[in-house]
């Protein structure tokens, strides 16, 4: 008898430490889609829009900070390079289960600059449930280093992306999109089985390897010669905003040397106003 209660006991712990095992496997995919965030802009005076991805990265307590891409919340002035915040309230939604509505208000707290390449804006989020927080890497990636990334891309329905690529270019550093605009240290990513990059922006990429966050999706690539996003491989190539770069800018607002949002060093809104 004693021998068969060894064997059932071994028997079911063998089945915990797999169930253990197999659930942690499950669980990092969801743990990136939990901290995952669509933006939700309605314009002050009217309108709404929705093209971008925010992503929670620290907490205290119940007050979680996300970050997203500056040129999400701002519209950029080519004359003056300057940023200017957009006059509009501003929401995180969240994954949701079947008739959950996961809507929270996001406060800006502080933004970076097209300028320099210092493509991120930070939010503060009140939020009455539980999100895991992911580490921010203090390296770039590398050459060919296998990523995944996490976004809500525009389309028909709300659909939460998960999705695993490359790292196919280092160290990007050529004018885009925008005049006075630059990629400069930014890395290249192909990204696998996705259709449209359109509404990433802001979202995560982490490395698979130490599960880590290793960058910031900005915007994608662009065939100037036929204005096509996919590359000869038929795969989209996103540019993003090195860690590195992030955890500067995130060390220096931490330390008050960033533009906050209704602090007197604010210099976000210019005498002619914010443009919505």
């Amino acid at each position: 008898m004693k021998t068969q209660n060894s064997g059932f006991f071994a028997f079911i712990l063998f089945f915990l430490i797999s169930q253990v095992s197999f659930a942690q496997t499950l669980s990092e995919q969801d743990k990136f889609l939990a901290a995952t965030g669509k933006l939700l802009i309605f314009g002050v005076k009217g309108g709404y829009s929705s093209s971008c991805t925010a992503f929670a990265f620290a907490k205290d307590g119940n007050k979680y900070l996300f970050f997203t891409g500056v040129h999400c919340v701002t519209k950029y002035n080519e004359e003056t390079s300057k940023d200017i915040l957009k006059d509009a309230n501003f929401y995180i939604s969240l994954k949701k289960q079947e008739g959950e509505v996961l809507m929270y208000k996001a406060t800006v707290l502080t933004i970076g600059g097209m300028k320099n390449f210092d493509d991120f804006a930070i939010f503060e989020v009140e939020i009455d449930k539980d999100i895991p927080i992911m580490s921010l890497s203090k390296s770039n990636p590398g050459l060919n280093e296998e990523i995944g990334i996490v976004g809500v891309p525009v389309g028909e329905k709300e659909i939460f992306s998960y999705l695993k690529g490359r790292v196919s270019r280092v160290n990007m550093d050529y004018v885009v999109i925008r005049k006075n605009v630059t990629t400069k240290g930014a890395f290249g990513i192909e990204v696998l089985n996705l259709k449209t990059p359109y509404g990433c922006s802001g979202g995560a990429v982490f490395s698979v390897k130490s599960k880590k966050i290793v960058g910031i999706i900005s915007g994608v690539l662009v065939n100037e010669k036929d204005k096509e996003i996919l590359n000869e491989k038929g795969q989209v190539t996103i540019f993003v905003v090195p860690i590195t770069k992030f955890n500067d800018f995130y060390k220096e607002y931490t330390e008050g040397e960033h533009r906050f949002i209704g602090s007197k060093k604010n210099e976000l809104k210019e005498e002619e106003g914010p443009n919505s």
